[in-house]
């Protein structure tokens, strides 16, 4: 597979290019993103799509609409298994459900879901503490063709491990949850139903509902500090009175340290609750 060129000062200029013509083109400005990020991330989509420049993927990105969201796809592909941090469900598990059991109905916002694959281990979690019936799981990410490939439900055999769902507190078997044809699982049909996927982009968009458990693990992290205030907001907003707040473990955590509105909920987890409104 062709590489990336090797070329810091040029890349450099070829990025910036980049950043303002899909901003411009497409209206999706990618600067709000870490630099670091930006760079490995860009890098990897060029190369899966078989770009050897920044150059030459920006002179057919500008033309090819299906080639751009081919490569948002692949831009915003965290490429997390399922049950990725076991610990952390285990935490959602204990200090979290009991609390979601004495509401009569939940929403739960699912943030920069990729491939659904924390969409799917949210339902099979809620389905075994016998909470799916009263959910909707609001599943979204910045890529189309991300959300339309999650909506399908299937997860490859390869990022699926026993063991990691048995130290997320499972005592039900997998295929309770999830039926297996050839190399793929699929979340099985009453669970997926309840899962609503639909494009967000958190640049431009704003909450849209009211939640009592967000599920945002490391969408925080990848933005600069702007951008993660902003999120900051939008997720503290979004949440209803005594929700809780999932992110990833990392510096951007102490925006809810921080915040007298937020208590931490599990000491395992980076799990806050929203306390005072």
């Amino acid at each position: 597979m062709p590489r990336v060129a090797e070329a810091p000062e040029l890349e450099r200029i070829e990025m910036d290019m980049l950043v303002s013509a899909i901003n411009d083109r497409y209206g999706h400005d990618l600067s709000v993103f870490r630099e670091t990020c930006l760079l490995a991330r860009v890098r990897r989509a060029a190369n899966e799509l078989g770009f050897e420049n920044l150059s030459l993927l920006l002179a057919h990105l500008l033309y090819d609409e299906r080639l751009f969201r081919q490569f948002l796809r692949a831009f915003g592909d965290t490429r997390e298994p399922l049950f990725s941090e076991p610990a952390f469900f285990l935490a959602l598990r204990k200090s979290v459900m009991p609390v979601l059991r004495t509401y009569p109905s939940l929403r739960i916002w699912n943030a920069a879901c990729g491939r659904g694959v924390d969409a799917y281990a949210l339902m099979a979690l809620l389905d075994e503490e016998g909470l799916s019936n009263r959910t909707t799981i609001y599943a979204t990410d910045m890529s189309e063709d991300a959300v339309q490939e999650a909506a399908g439900g299937r997860v490859s055999i390869g990022d699926t491990s026993v063991s990691r769902f048995r130290n997320t507190g499972a005592n039900r078997p997998l295929t309770d949850f999830f039926t297996r044809r050839g190399k793929w699982l699929r979340l099985r049909p009453r669970l997926l139903q309840r899962i609503y996927f639909t494009t967000h982009n958190p640049v431009t968009d704003d909450g849209f509902n009211e939640f009592h458990l967000i599920v945002a693990r490391n969408s925080l992290a990848v933005y600069n500090e702007p951008m993660q205030a902003r999120l900051h907001r939008i997720f503290t907003e979004s949440l209803s009175p005594l929700g809780f707040l999932c992110l990833g473990e990392g510096p951007h955590e102490g925006r809810c340290r921080s915040d007298g509105r937020f208590v931490r909920a599990a000491a395992q987890a980076a799990i806050y609750r929203k306390v005072s409104f």
